[in-house]
């Protein structure tokens, strides 16, 4: 494989109540200013985008939805291809989409294959996802891997201390 494109993901995860995710927008603004390279911004917000990501419960709000979207444009981010069930939380009362996979335009140019399949939630409220189908998404992960030999905890131990 001859690419060796350098990306950046952010992996979200928003606290519960509007007031307390005011940080997390400012600090996704203030990673989009200086980004220059390929970037995906992925988790759980729990927030909502549109007036449609919520079924049931109360109404959804001009003002519940404007600064997860104003956080969106002002990074000018947009939201990756998808495919499988559009609501990706639910307490069986409440639907939502609340787990979301965003990209800048470096990193369509770079990985246009890149789509989020939503799954069906099991075990959790939240639906599980894979960001990636591309043919060879292995070896593409693997050749940018260190290799270390041993079990994959004594890896991970070894890559804990690389941080």
């Amino acid at each position: 494989m001859s690419t060796l494109n350098k990306f950046f993901i952010t992996y979200v995860y928003g606290f519960n109540q509007a007031q307390h995710r005011h940080a997390l927008w400012s600090d996704l603004q203030s990673i989009a200013a200086h980004m220059t390279e390929a970037w995906c911004v992925l988790g759980d917000f729990n927030a909502i985008l549109h007036t449609e990501d919520r079924m049931g419960g109360t109404d959804v709000t001009d003002s519940e939805i404007r600064d997860f979207a104003d956080c969106v444009f002002n990074c000018e981010l947009q939201e990756m291809r998808s495919t499988g069930a559009y609501y990706s939380w639910t307490n069986k009362t409440i639907w939502t989409i609340i787990n979301r996979a965003f990209h800048n335009s470096h990193w369509y140019n770079s990985f246009n294959y890149t789509h989020v399949s939503y799954m069906a939630n099991s075990l959790s409220d939240h639906t599980p996802s894979m960001w990636c189908k591309h043919p060879d998404f292995k070896n593409i992960i693997t050749l940018g891997l260190p290799q270390h030999q041993g079990t994959a905890m004594a890896q991970l131990k070894r890559y804990q201390g690389n941080l």
